[in-house]
């Protein structure tokens, strides 16, 4: 569905290989700020991120998920990650993560616009759509520069397990066709 190599005028995106862990560890995925809404503690071994860079892998192969690393144009080294899960055909959830020090740059607003325009390339696809924490505004202006709209607050609906166990409400935001 989604090439192994995306560029961008910036950023080169790639599928994760062997190393990524360890960098993600010390870039984003062992950030307390940047899990704060995210749906994964704050990991201290990068084992047990390779262990989940390895599932995005085989479900690649299986074409339920597109992972990408994403690069500096130029670089090897990953500055985040974002990822489209395609379901049902015709619609696309997209998650993604930034390490703190490229939040405001719009790096993440220049692979969220490439992603979506390449899924609304699949002919099927109607929908692509992510939702961020209400609390997370940053998140959510990412998401309408890269075009998608407020479409409303589910109320109760994920549970962001850095700021309690309790459900929290999230914005819900899509790009439709």
């Amino acid at each position: 569905m989604l090439p192994d190599l995306i560029h961008t005028p910036r950023l080169s995106l790639r599928p994760p290989k062997t190393g990524d862990a360890e960098i993600a560890l010390k870039r984003w995925a062992g950030d307390p700020e940047v899990a704060k809404y995210t749906s994964w503690m704050p990991h201290t071994e990068a084992a047990t991120i390779q262990v989940f860079l390895d599932g995005l892998a085989k479900e690649r192969k299986e074409g339920s998920c597109y992972a990408y690393m994403i690069c500096r144009r130029g670089e090897t080294e990953p500055i985040g990650m974002i990822e489209a899960n395609p379901e049902q055909g015709f619609k696309a959830m997209l998650g993604y993560v930034l390490m703190r020090s490229e939040w405001g740059k719009g790096y993440m607003t220049e692979a969220l616009t490439k992603i979506t325009d390449l899924l609304f390339e699949v002919p099927t696809m109607r929908r692509v759509f992510a939702f961020c924490d209400v609390e997370n505004p940053a998140s959510a202006a990412v998401m309408r520069k890269a075009g998608m709209t407020d479409e409303g607050i589910l109320r109760k609906y994920f549970i962001h397990p850095n700021l309690g166990q309790e459900p929290r409400d999230v914005l819900m935001l899509a790009k439709i066709r």
